[in-house]
């Protein structure tokens, strides 16, 4: 399966089986309306390409290949035919993690300066202990 992007990264070609997995569609025409109607979202990324369908995402590994033409360069984008469909559930996981990460780096941020605070404090004991003992 793939498509191709002019310079402004409209989609200008597809192949077939993917106008199929967008919905039984049979010319670009029909994606072109899905597209502006929201009903289909292609989602490029660095090396994959996200897929919603009415609500619906597959995930996609994508190789890109440049192409030179005489309507301007253009992308190939060419998918691998597997997807994981990403449900609900699964975005809660990964929202999940992704708060405890961020709250695991916000104490990394904090462990340091606690350490700090730690070893002035003992400094300052110190110090009144040796004006104490004097």
């Amino acid at each position: 399966m793939y498509y191709i992007l002019n310079e402004t990264n409209q989609i200008i070609a597809i192949s077939n089986d993917l106008l199929q997995l967008c919905g039984r569609l049979t010319h670009i025409d029909e994606l072109s309306l899905k597209i502006a109607l929201g009903d289909i979202k292609f989602d490029l990324r660095y090396k994959q390409l996200v897929l919603n369908i009415n609500q619906k995402e597959k995930i996609f590994i994508i190789s890109k290949y440049p192409l030179s033409s005489m309507m301007g360069r253009l992308t190939m984008i060419h998918l691998d035919g597997q997807s994981a469909v990403v449900s609900d559930e699964v975005e809660e996981d990964i929202e999940e993690i992704e708060e405890v990460v961020t709250d695991t780096k916000e104490k990394e941020n904090i462990l340091p300066k606690l350490v700090l605070k730690h070893k002035e404090e003992k400094a300052k004991e110190k110090e009144k202990n040796i004006e104490e003992y004097q």
